[in-house]
């Protein structure tokens, strides 16, 4: 029950990425914009944190066969280049390239920014009027732009910087809908899906690894000494992880789109492998421990509760603790904490009868903490 868990977490966070990279969680409310006394409609979505606004998207009605996104060049951008992990299609106009990066890997978006000199005019003045990411994708023309001062005057501002990008931008949508159009099965990007694959593994990783978590929360079972299983699961976080890299190395180096996959996979991946790594080694060691059961009597020395912060909730923790000579043969740990159900009984009782298994890594936990 628990393996299928995990697998649908895993396969719930793969398609939760592969949607939102595609554009399907898009829904924005139709508004007017006024620059320069001319009106136009678009749609605008905002998006906020804890009230507070973090950016602005507005999108322009545009059926363009092809996808592509723009941002202002950076030096991560450059150093990759340089490198020659990462390639840039190029449009012969020195300063747009320059200030420009475009994450696209299609020759025909390659061929019409080297043809069409409004388009990458348009494109520059756009981010030079406050665009922080342009994007041509699912028949929409989107512009995000960064949130910046607080209150009403700060959203205005931001609002203001979003649709004198649009208006930059509005002069494009019939140029690129005019541009050839050919067989939609050859102007499909064929890196977009190849990045989408390795950045949704990375992010089903870590939703896996949150599963791990909560059957962890759940299992009556205890490691000893928790830190002990991080030796036998290094192995496996390092498969995990390495596999990841491996897998963005081979279908990604020499695109455009490397670098930004690669932050992802070391980042976010690497949290994933560790997370599932190190829930599939606890797994591991109890689910395939084949040691004697060694069941330890003792009494109970103590018994107290604890507020304890978990995110943004309390919650109440119960523990009890045992003599030390019964804590010596259970590698010294003297204090569990257990369910309120358990710890009721045991203040009624004053003993326990701890269950001690050696694990199949070995490292020892707690199978059983029962009252007699």
């Amino acid at each position: 029950m628990w393996f299928l868990f995990s697998l649908t977490a895993m396969l719930l966070g793969i398609a939760f990425l592969v949607r939102q990279r595609l554009g399907g969680f898009w829904n924005g409310d139709d508004a007017s914009g006024y620059v320069d006394g001319q009106q136009f409609r678009y749609q605008i979505r905002r998006r906020y944190q804890k009230k507070r606004l973090l950016f602005i998207e507005g999108a322009l009605e545009c059926q363009c066969p092809y996808s592509f996104e723009c941002r202002r060049e950076r030096v991560f951008d450059r150093l990759f280049k340089w490198l020659g992990l990462s390639v840039e299609i190029q449009s012969g106009d020195p300063v747009f390239d320059r200030e420009v990066y475009v994450l696209a890997d299609h020759a025909v978006v390659s061929e019409v920014f080297r043809q069409h000199p409004a388009l990458r005019a348009g494109l520059r003045d756009a981010l030079q009027a406050g665009a922080q990411v342009l994007l041509c994708r699912n028949g929409r023309l989107m512009v995000r732009v960064q949130a910046t001062g607080k209150g009403i005057e700060g959203y205005i501002e931001t609002a203001g910087r979003l649709e004198k990008a649009l208006f930059k931008l509005r002069p494009l949508v019939p140029l690129l809908q005019a541009v050839r159009r050919e067989p939609l099965e050859t102007l499909r990007d064929p890196v977009f899906w190849k990045a989408v694959v390795v950045s949704s593994l990375g992010i089903g990783l870590v939703m896996a690894g949150l599963a791990e978590g909560v059957r962890a929360m759940f299992s009556d079972g205890i490691l000893l000494h928790p830190w002990k299983i991080v030796t036998p699961a290094l192995p496996v976080v390092g498969l995990l992880w390495g596999s990841l890299l491996a897998l963005a190395l081979l279908l990604l180096r020499g695109t455009s789109r490397f670098h930004l996959v690669l932050v992802e996979v070391v980042l976010v991946g690497g949290l994933g492998s560790v997370m599932m790594g190190l829930g599939l080694a606890r797994d591991y060691n109890s689910d395939v421990d084949q040691s004697v059961a060694r069941h330890i009597q003792s009494p109970v020395t103590a018994t107290w509760t604890e507020q304890r912060k978990r995110k943004r909730s309390r919650y109440t923790a119960y523990l009890f603790s045992v003599p030390p000579e019964v804590a010596a043969q259970l590698e010294g740990r003297e204090s569990f904490e257990v369910s309120q159900k358990v710890y009721q009984a045991i203040q009624r009782e004053q003993s326990v009868t701890i269950t001690r298994r050696d694990g199949a890594l070995g490292v020892a936990w707690v199978e059983h903490i029962q009252t007699p």
